[in-house]
């Protein structure tokens, strides 16, 4: 079975950076982003399978 593609959004990038770490020690492929637009334009260019997001994402969130 193939590894799904988690987009992990968050602008901690410290904890960006673990999460990724942990999520790949899972066998999944992380694809980290810190921001929002970033976010919009990874999700208009490739394909995942599930995004795990920050509730409040600067440039999105009110």
């Amino acid at each position: 079975m193939k590894a799904a593609n988690i987009l992990l959004v968050d602008e901690d990038r410290n904890f960006l950076r673990v999460l990724t770490y942990h999520v790949q020690e899972f066998g999944y492929h992380a694809k980290p982003v810190a921001s929002g637009r970033q976010a919009l334009e990874r999700l208009k260019d490739e394909k995942v399978d599930l995004v795990a997001t920050d509730l409040k994402v600067p440039e999105i969130s009110d």
